[in-house]
C-alpha cells in the first residue's frame, strides 16, 4: 500500500484506542474480550455483538477521519465486517474489523 506525499495522522484518542485493541488482539489470539464484560458462556453472544459494535465504531471514527484516504482493500476489509455483522454473524465480523484495524495499525503507525 502506498501512501500518499504526506501520511495522515490519526488524532491521539483514535490511535490510543487502535492501539489498544490491536495489541489486545495480539495477545488474545480471539475477537471475544474486546471490551469488558462477564466471560460466562451465555453471556458470549452478546458480549460478541456489543465488541463489534464497538470495533465498527472505532473503523467508522477512522474512516471519518481519513475521509477517503483508506486504501480499498481496508475499505473492503470494512465493508464485508459491516455486511456480516448485520447479518449477525459477529464473529466474522469482529474477525473482518480486527484485521482492518491491524492494516490501519501498520499503515499509519500508532506508536
Amino acid at each position: 500500500m502506498a501512501r500518499s506525499a504526506e501520511p495522515a495522522k490519526l488524532p491521539e484518542e483514535i490511535s490510543r484506542q487502535l492501539r489498544l485493541v490491536v495489541e489486545f488482539h495480539r495477545w488474545s489470539g480471539s475477537p471475544e474480550g474486546v471490551t469488558e464484560g462477564e466471560t460466562i458462556y451465555a453471556d458470549q453472544f452478546s458480549r460478541l455483538r456489543s465488541d463489534t459494535r464497538e470495533l465498527q465504531r472505532l473503523c467508522d471514527s477512522i474512516a471519518g477521519h481519513l475521509k477517503g484516504r483508506l486504501p480499498g482493500e481496508i475499505e473492503t476489509l470494512l465493508a464485508a465486517g459491516r455486511m456480516y455483522r448485520r447479518s449477525a454473524d459477529y464473529h466474522k465480523a469482529a474477525e473482518y474489523f480486527l484485521k482492518a484495524l491491524d492494516m490501519v495499525y501498520r499503515e499509519y503507525g500508532c506508536g
